[in-house]
């Protein structure tokens, strides 16, 4: 009887706890997803971060990237390093124990009391788009508002220059996108009050400085992509690694040598890649490029069309060489080799021609031991 009461209570006691942990738990989940970010809030998205905040200051960041974490530098900033710590770091302390609980078992984060994460109700960026018009990809560039509460860790910033003279005045819009990295949170999105703008502004100096002395077609080909095992870097690349201001170390940022008039410097962007999706002429420059391209198409026309009649004569001429050969010379032993030169000569100057020049292939003349020479038969222009 008494194992029996024991069991009971046991039991009872056991599912009293489980509903009071559940209870517990989906109270805080509520919690977590309401608009203000209060005592807890989710895990930021993965590979995006967010800013907590005490009154408006930003105190700490959230983050959920993979492969990265947050460390405090010697000027007291919070920047991403690889992560190699994540996996054998255990809680220590009744703190770390309850926020590694929460983050692990409820996917939310515990931020005590009086802090909230930041929200941006009327956050505005760019967005590359790509059209078709006239059977051609268009790339145009968008501006986006939205309510946001976290960022992405790795966010393509796309760049528009237009008006930009490169060699012999010829004047250029040019349409890139760029990979960029916050390793600086705080110092990327609170610093400046337009980074976007900063950036687009030092990455059009740089690119302008670097064409100036550079022809259509060489910027047409640009690339600003970094050095791979399999392939040299882009040429745009050398002048961004410099822009960067911030070097790797064996894989890991050199914050401590960083160049503060750098990118990293001011917005704590790193870019890690750029991409010239379109380049096209502007002005009195996009007539004359149009028009010698359409020139050099009809010359490429009338080469194919010229090539094209010469074969085709030289079907015929083939066949009425052997006709000829098969029953006026072999049989008479006379006309001799003329004959395929009054040939040529018959269908070179024939009225739908349009070729001048015949050249015909090296062959022998008089003596085996002689030179080999070419046979021109030119027609006067009629």
């Amino acid at each position: 009887m008494f194992l029996g009461f024991f069991l009971f209570y046991a039991v009872l006691f056991a599912v009293v706890i489980a509903t009071a942990t559940y209870g517990v738990g989906w109270a805080i989940k509520k919690q977590a997803n309401k608009p203000q970010k209060r005592f807890f809030a989710p895990i930021p998205r993965p590979n995006r971060f967010s800013f907590i905040t005490l009154e408006g200051k930003v105190v700490d960041v959230a983050e959920n990237i993979e492969g990265w974490e947050l460390e405090t530098q010697k000027d007291g900033s919070r920047c991403f390093v690889p992560d190699k710590k994540r996996v054998q770091a255990q809680p220590t302390g009744v703190k770390e124990s309850i926020e590694h609980l929460l983050r692990e078992k409820l996917g939310v984060i515990c931020l005590w009391f009086f802090l909230s994460i930041k929200i941006f109700p009327e956050w505005e960026w760019l967005e590359l788009q790509i059209k078709e018009e006239e059977g051609e990809l268009k790339y145009e560039v968008k501006q986006r508002r939205e309510s946001v509460e976290d960022f992405l860790f790795q966010f393509p910033y796309p760049v528009i220059m237009d008006d930009v003279e490169i060699n012999e005045n010829i004047r250029v819009k040019v349409v890139a996108q760029f990979i960029v990295w916050h390793l600086n949170p705080i110092r990327a999105f609170f610093l400046n009050a337009d980074s976007a703008s900063l950036f687009s502004a030092m990455i059009q100096s740089a690119f302008r400085n670097f064409v100036a002395d550079k022809g259509f077609n060489d910027v047409k080909q640009m690339k600003a992509t970094p050095p791979t095992q399999k392939e040299q870097p882009g040429d745009f690349w050398t002048v961004l690694d410099k822009l960067n201001g911030l070097k790797f170390m064996n894989g890991i940022p050199d914050y401590e040598n960083a160049d503060p008039s750098g990118l990293f410097g001011k917005l704590g962007f790193y870019v890690v890649r750029g991409e010239i999706t379109q380049v096209e002429a502007v002005g009195e420059a996009a007539k004359a490029i149009e028009a010698e391209n359409i020139a050099e198409l009809n010359a490429k026309a009338k080469i194919a069309e010229a090539r094209g009649e010469q074969e085709a004569m030289k079907v015929r001429l083939n066949t009425r060489a052997e006709w000829v050969q098969k029953t006026i010379v072999d049989p008479t032993g006379g006309a001799g080799p003329h004959v395929a030169e009054v040939l040529k000569a018959e269908l070179v100057a024939g009225g739908s021609s349009k070729i001048q020049t015949w050249v015909e292939g090296d062959r022998i003349v008089g003596h085996p031991a002689q030179k080999r020479q070419k046979t021109i038969i030119s027609i006067p222009t009629k």
